[in-house]
């Protein structure tokens, strides 16, 4: 059995990375996850706190994932702001 778990993420100068978990309820009304055997899509939370195919874990896998995104891009720009500061202090030598 094949299992998909399918995500909206994107992208803006303003926010940065994001879970657009509002497109995903507009585009997926019958929920995130693919089963190619049946055929048909499902939500992820089976009831009773169960999850289909730990949904829950794979969640918070994707959550971390767009948290490193965002600081990976944070770090980038503090290194090049340095970078910057480092050249025009050296030219005010």
């Amino acid at each position: 059995m094949t299992i998909e778990h399918h995500f909206i993420v994107k992208y803006s100068t303003e926010n940065g990375w994001e879970w657009d978990t509002d497109s995903e309820e507009t585009r997926f009304q019958d929920g995130t996850i693919w089963n190619s055997d049946t055929q048909e899509w499902s939500i992820g939370y089976a009831g009773d706190g169960e999850y289909v195919d730990n949904d829950d874990v794979i969640g918070e896998t994707l959550g971390s994932a767009i948290q490193l995104m965002n600081g990976a891009r944070l770090y980038r720009d503090w290194e090049t702001d340095r970078k910057s500061t480092r050249l025009n202090s050296s030219h005010r030598l």
